[in-house]
């Protein structure tokens, strides 16, 4: 007796461990920003960062993977990732898009929605 049907298998093209950015460099780390919310501000948050991931793919930069809680130490948690060649490359970016207009639009006002929050940078080993 079968308990599951035959299911096809999607078949992937053959990859390599690497993971390009957006200009064409080899992600070397990982750039992770955790944020706390306050109570019912986590979808207001997720909502910047949504715009902000836009305008910074279309100035050149790497498109953020963003994240909620499910489970954890926090209630209203939002978690950013975003693969960089190297740790400079934030710096560059913070320093090119703090001046930026749409950059400014998107998250305007969003200190209002955050109580914490914390970057961390990790190291790519399998690349």
């Amino acid at each position: 007796m079968k308990l599951m049907p035959d299911v096809a298998i999607p078949q992937h093209p053959k990859t390599t461990n690497s993971i390009q950015t957006l200009k064409g460099d080899i992600a070397m780390y990982m750039s992770r920003d955790i944020m706390h919310c306050k109570p019912g501000k986590t979808k207001e948050l997720v909502s910047r960062f949504k715009k902000l991931s836009a305008v910074l793919t279309k100035m050149g930069y790497s498109p953020m993977r963003i994240y909620t809680d499910v489970s954890g130490e926090h209630y209203w948690t939002v978690v950013i990732e975003q693969d960089i060649s190297k740790i400079d490359d934030m710096a560059e970016m913070s320093r090119k898009t703090m001046t930026d207009p749409e950059v400014a639009k998107a998250m305007e006002g969003y200190h209002e929605y955050v109580v914490s929050g914390k970057r961390e940078f990790y190291k790519r080993e399998d690349a």
